[in-house]
This record gives structure tokens, C-alpha cells and sequence, in this order.
């Protein structure tokens, strides 16, 4: 296979088309926690005892906000099924990394490109965004993760919010909630996220912890999605130090 940079140039119609569909689950982690993980001022930890199992949804959502703005980091780890090359040449299968403040984001995500299964990673701070499927890196000029925008787009959206019960999630006794939105309401994270159709939100949120540990996304959000395909996001780490280092000028690609 060609490297990555002897495919279309990334001023052209190809490349935007791969930085899409590399960045929806990569901003959706940030999207999703910031909408549904849940605490007041608590910060960190993975779970533990405590915490009061009666909330209801509108409380335990609205805690969250709280504590995901207080987190400072968190590692995650993305699996995506049901997506398919219709709409793109790179489609994503999963993959995992981590995220500190101020939009700071390292992460190797496995993915088709070609035809051919490939892993691709990424490293990113503040404006400065690069990605390397195969070779060298490639900068993604001008891009800024915001997931607090992406965030407060989506709260205005969400709907038919409940809470199905309270259960085990990654070892964490988690509040488990439940809501919808359509594809196109998450537009501020990609621009292939064009679909017409509801997607169903699965959130557990810990009850000791207020963080969220796990975000299900059901239904096609981007292009090239089957009607079932699904976006199951975990999360764990809250609050460890993460350091997230750029490519060197000497592994970017040459034009």
C-alpha cells in the first residue's frame, strides 16, 4: 500500500474525507463525557463505594456536567461496529488513547483504509493536529478539538431522558441512562455526521465516582453507518497525568 502521503493530498476532496471520519469517534469521546458523565465537584477516581443509587436522571445528568468540567484527564478506549467503506476509502473499527486539558489528545485508533486493516495515530494540542496512518505524519491545518461547544450543542438536543436502574459497569456501580438524538445534532463533531435518523445514548455513570464510564451510541451517525451500527465508548483514569507529545519535524510527511 501507497503511504499516506502518496494518497490525495490533504488540501483535496480525499483527505478531508479520512480527517472526518479519523476525528468522529476521536471527538466523540469528548462530546459524550462532557454531556453525560455525571458528579458535583468530586474529582477522579475509577469507582469505589458510596454515592446515593435513588437519583434520578435530570440529577444525575446535570451532576455530570459538574464533574466532567472539574476532570482534568481521562483514558478511553473506543469500539465501533456497523460502519462500513460506502461512505469513505478509511472507516474506523476502535481504538484508544487519552485526553488532558487544554484539548490535549494522544490516541491509536485501528481502522480500514484501502481495503487494508491499518492503525492509525494521532496526537494533537490545541490547534496543532497530526495523524499518521501509514509513514509519516500529516498535519490537520487550522482543526481545534472543542468538546465543551460539541457538548453544550448536544445538552440542547437530548431527549426521552431516563434511567433504566443502577448495575456493574467496568467494576464501577454505575447509574444507567438512557436518551436519544438525531444523527445530524451531532454535527459539531464531524462534518459526515449527516444522518436524518435518531440515535440512541446509553450512559453509565458511576454512582461513588459521578464520572461517566461508559457512553453506547445505536444507530447510523455518519456516512457509510448501517442502520445498527453502534459507538461503544469507555472510560477510566479520571485525573492521572497524562503528557501528550507531538511528532517531531523530522517525522512529518514531505510535500
Amino acid at each position: 500500500m501507497t503511504p499516506l502521503d502518496a494518497s490525495p493530498s490533504p488540501k483535496g476532496g480525499g483527505w478531508e474525507r479520512v480527517r472526518a471520519f479519523v476525528l468522529l469517534p476521536i471527538s466523540l469521546f469528548g462530546l459524550i463525557l462532557l454531556l453525560a458523565s455525571c458528579g458535583s465537584n468530586q474529582s477522579g477516581g475509577n469507582g469505589g463505594s458510596g454515592g446515593d443509587t435513588s437519583l434520578d436522571a435530570p440529577t444525575v445528568l446535570s451532576q455530570a456536567i459538574s464533574a466532567t468540567n472539574a476532570a482534568t484527564a481521562f483514558h478511553f478506549k473506543i469500539d465501533v461496529k456497523g460502519q462500513t467503506a460506502a461512505g469513505s476509502a478509511f472507516y474506523i473499527l476502535g481504538g484508544e488513547g487519552d485526553f488532558t486539558k487544554p484539548n490535549q489528545v494522544s490516541a491509536k485508533v485501528n481502522a480500514v483504509y484501502a481495503g487494508a486493516t491499518v492503525e492509525a495515530s494521532y496526537a494533537g494540542k490545541g490547534d496543532k493536529q497530526y495523524i499518521a496512518v501509514i509513514g509519516c505524519w500529516q498535519p490537520f491545518d487550522g482543526l481545534t478539538l472543542a468538546p465543551d461547544k460539541a457538548a453544550t450543542d448536544i445538552m440542547a438536543h437530548i431527549s426521552s431522558l431516563n434511567k433504566t436502574g443502577v448495575e456493574s459497569m467496568d467494576g464501577v456501580q454505575s447509574h444507567h441512562l438512557t436518551g436519544q438524538i438525531t444523527a445530524q445534532q451531532l454535527a459539531a463533531l464531524s462534518p459526515e455526521a449527516t444522518q436524518t435518523n435518531t440515535v440512541k445514548v446509553d450512559m453509565w455513570v458511576g454512582v461513588a465516582d459521578q464520572q461517566l464510564h461508559r457512553v453506547l451510541l445505536s444507530g447510523a451517525i455518519s456516512r457509510g453507518d448501517a442502520n445498527n451500527a453502534t459507538y461503544d465508548i469507555h472510560f477510566s483514569d479520571f485525573n492521572k497525568p497524562v503528557t501528550v507529545t507531538l511528532p517531531p519535524a523530522s517525522d512529518i510527511c514531505k510535500k
